[in-house]
């Protein structure tokens, strides 16, 4: 199975933190997962902080390969359940914001979401932020500040 060249990050805040995820491709499976390794920040860091951490977890998924692991043995390592108090992907999903961030060739694509449904387990985009893959630390972090703000007007 070919590794896509398009490397996804979440970015969830809520709890008095924000994460950033790597979602990385497990083989034998189409889908993507959360990666057992991120970044945990405070829900508050400087813009360079978030847009040097955007980078370093673009740049994990660039040098990962598709992980050898059961989907099921995956989830029970997400990212989620070590850094929250929720024990379901939907409670969490209901108390922390989500912020999906997409590198596409030379452009990174941030894009606001805000829920769906009281599951939390649906996220919709509602507007999205395109930068070159070389904008600075700061614009990055800039521009997932400013797709939060949009999120929290929806």
């Amino acid at each position: 199975m070919e590794l896509t060249n398009r490397c996804i990050v979440h970015i969830y805040k809520g709890e008095g933190k924000m994460l950033f995820v790597p979602i990385v491709q497990l083989e034998n499976s189409h889908f993507f997962h959360p990666s057992e390794w991120y970044i945990k920040l405070s829900s508050e860091p400087e813009n360079e902080e978030i847009g040097n951490s955007v980078r370093i977890c673009i740049n994990y998924l660039i040098d990962t390969p598709i992980i050898k692991c059961d989907s099921v043995e995956y989830q029970e390592k997400a990212p989620w359940r070590k850094e929250s108090r929720y024990k379901s992907y939907n409670s969490f999903a209901n108390h922390n914001e989500l912020i999906c961030i997409t590198k596409n060739g030379d452009a990174m694509e941030i894009t606001a979401t805000v829920r769906t449904d009281k599951r939390g387990i649906c996220y919709n985009p509602v507007e999205e932020i395109i930068l070159p893959f070389n904008a600075t630390d700061e614009d990055i972090g800039n521009a997932v500040n400013k797709a939060f703000e949009i999120s929290n007007r929806q």
